[in-house]
């Protein structure tokens, strides 16, 4: 993909991501009529590893310290121990006001888990939201996704996502771990965290090129320079 800003444009929806982003029948037709318009709603850069950087658990700021930590403490304590800190340095989106995140693999070095931590300003309410994804590659490649919220775009066959409730680091694990007991497939191994990172980078790049072959990102015209990072 070529780097820079892109929009997100409607017409790339598929009827599958609109009614998943809407839930309920009014506002599945109006995400219908807004893919019909072509109407672009948010900006992202691509290729998204170039929106963070390396940060240490000092440089977190005092919000990300105090629920970020409690989270990342969790992991560890079950195993999540080879993991690194990040800090969004590319904000394009005007009402996220910060954004870190704990990319961890487990000491079975099969188990892997993103915790990210945003502090959002949308509708004009600041809100703390963490999120949280669990990762598992089966020895053939195919690649699964564990996360328990719907506000996410299909990936073009490239990772299998598998939907949980809960919201608690635990849970996720325990989704994994039998996932993994009753599964006829075997799992691939990483060395540590950043051979993790750096596969699940080419995964995500892979995504992208596939969401802008159909239309779901479009270059951006005259793209605003993207912001500094805020802590």
């Amino acid at each position: 993909m070529v780097r820079g800003e892109y929009d997100i444009c409607f017409r790339g929806l598929t009827l599958r991501e609109a009614w998943r982003f809407s839930g309920e029948p009014f506002k599945f037709l109006l995400a219908l009529l807004l893919k019909a318009a072509a109407f672009k709603s948010g900006r992202v850069w691509l290729p998204t590893h170039e929106c963070e950087a390396p940060c240490t658990e000092a440089e977190l700021s005092p919000e990300a310290r105090q629920d970020l930590l409690p989270v990342v403490n969790a992991a560890r304590a079950l195993g999540y121990t080879d993991g690194a800190f990040a800090r969004a340095i590319r904000i394009l989106d005007p009402n996220m006001l910060q954004g870190f995140s704990y990319l961890a693999l487990h000491r079975d070095h099969q188990r892997g888990l993103f915790i990210g931590f945003v502090l959002n300003s949308a509708a004009g309410t600041t809100r703390r939201v963490i999120a949280l994804t669990g990762a598992l590659v089966a020895a053939d490649g195919t690649n699964h996704e564990f996360l328990n919220h719907r506000q996410h775009f299909d990936s073009g066959g490239l990772t299998h996502k598998h939907q949980l409730s809960s919201r608690t680091v635990a849970d996720f694990d325990a989704a994994m771990q039998s996932f993994m007991a009753t599964a006829r497939d075997t799992f691939r191994s990483f060395d540590n965290t950043a051979a993790l990172k750096a596969y699940m980078q080419t995964v995500e790049d892979q995504t992208f090129e596939a969401r802008i072959a159909r239309g779901l990102f479009r270059p951006s015209v005259g793209g605003a320079t993207p912001a500094a990072p805020r802590h």
